[in-house]
């Protein structure tokens, strides 16, 4: 057994230690530097900061007149009107060389600007009318008194405006509908004829309380998700995506907020954030895998939830009045019981936005 050390032994020992003690700063110290050595925020990161990951209530720019700094906001996007002015271009180009008529006695190529904002779009018509040598007539309609003000002042980049904001990764991806313009003539036809109740099923209303007039404008889709990994689905996100122009041999010129293609076709790109649609689960699940039986009863706070090579079946309806237009969805799990058997393990309620409808 050893002996006890003496009182010098001990301080030398004591005096040691504390040398090779950390100093009690040192994370800060760390941190502190990795602060100041951190790679420049993208474009994405700056306007996205105290945006991304935050839901908000969609902007109703139809109804309500957005504040002059609103647009502003919006036209900080570095992406979307180089691709506007693109797609004017090659538009432009094709009208000459392949000598469409005009609808102007002066040979210039009308183009009309519905909802200009503060005069972003009018300003790189005019820039393509310039590169192309084509003539060109720019008609601005905006109904907001804030943004025409600055409607002319040439310094605008930008035109948009957001919808909810939240988060866009690790989610399957697929498209629910896409939206045409002009619409046939037979499809105004029947809406005209439904609001007169001049049609079998039509009476002059419809189920959604308008008279039907802008039924030809209803949407719905049914989607069909295979998931190999059992999972939980907390909503439903949705992203957008445009062809500007379709230039055949030249190709696309085309805007997206899609995760998988936003980098070949608007890389950098911040306008639209997604739409999030969250879901309501009320409904009895019973989860069979290989290993137990798990039995939920969510609450409607829960998501749905999921087991190992099962089926999501979403469904989406745009949905109007005549007054506003919203979206209605739901989400259901199935799972294979034969080979063309099926059985549904759980629904969501049926989800809507009726009461924060867009007002038209």
């Amino acid at each position: 057994m050893s002996a006890s050390p003496t009182p010098a032994e001990s301080a030398d020992h004591t005096t040691k230690q504390k040398s090779k003690s950390k100093d009690s700063a040192a994370h800060l110290i760390y941190m502190r530097y990795l602060q100041r050595n951190q790679p420049p925020r993208t474009a994405i990161e700056k306007f996205g900061s105290g945006y991304q990951d935050y839901l908000q209530a969609p902007l109703q720019p139809l109804t309500d007149n957005l504040e002059s700094v609103t647009y502003e906001v919006f036209e900080k996007d570095p992406v979307k009107y180089d691709w506007y002015e693109r797609a004017i271009e090659e538009a432009l180009s094709d009208w000459a060389s392949q000598k469409k008529p005009t609808s102007n006695l002066n040979g210039s190529v009308v183009i009309a600007v519905a909802g200009s904002g503060r005069g972003p779009l009018v300003t790189r018509a005019l820039k393509a009318s310039q590169t192309t040598g084509v003539a060109v007539e720019v008609w601005a309609v905006e109904k907001n008194p804030n943004a025409a003000l600055n409607a002319y002042s040439g310094a605008s980049t930008t035109f948009g405006y957001f919808s909810k904001g939240y988060h866009r990764y690790n989610c399957n991806r697929d498209s629910a509908w896409e939206f045409t313009h002009p619409l046939p003539a037979s499809t105004l036809a029947i809406a005209e004829a439904r609001r007169s109740g001049g049609v079998s099923g039509g009476g002059g209303g419809s189920m959604a309380g308008g008279d039907g007039a802008n039924e030809h404008n209803t949407r719905y889709s049914r989607l069909n998700f295979v998931c190999k990994d059992r999972g939980v689905v907390n909503g439903i996100a949705g992203y957008f995506e445009a062809v500007l122009y379709d230039g055949g041999e030249n190709g696309k010129v085309e805007l997206s907020t899609r995760p998988d293609t936003i980098d070949a076709k608007s890389k950098d790109m911040i306008s639209w954030f997604p739409i999030f649609f969250p879901l309501k689960v009320s409904c009895l699940c019973n989860i069979f895998d290989e290993f137990r039986l798990f039995q939920y009863l969510p609450s409607v706070q829960n998501p749905l939830y999921f087991p190992d090579d099962s089926e999501l079946e979403i469904s989406v309806w745009r949905q109007t009045d005549d007054r506003k237009v919203w979206y209605e969805w739901l989400v259901e799990a199935f799972v294979m019981v034969g080979p063309n058997k099926r059985m549904r393990l759980g629904m969501s309620e049926v989800g809507s936005s009726r009461k924060v409808g867009c007002l038209m």
